[in-house]
């Protein structure tokens, strides 16, 4: 990592940022969101999970901001 303080992200070509979502990135602007589901069987956590980590966070909108060396 060396010291660096650059911030990392993926880059892929990506269409241009709404100004709500420019709000939503900037950095100034502290936002969590906390979803809250009820279904009438029980779920399975794990499988919920894995659906998640192989849908959601391969969103082009759906990022996290990774900064190294701070």
């Amino acid at each position: 990592m060396g010291g660096e303080t650059n911030t990392v992200r993926e880059t892929a070509e990506e269409e241009p940022l709404s100004p709500c979502s420019q709000l939503f990135n900037s950095p100034d602007f502290n936002c969590a969101i906390i979803v809250t589901m009820g279904c009438k069987v029980k779920g399975n956590p794990s499988a919920i999970i894995d659906g998640l980590k192989h849908t959601l966070v391969n969103h082009p909108r759906f990022s996290s901001i990774l900064l190294l060396g701070s």
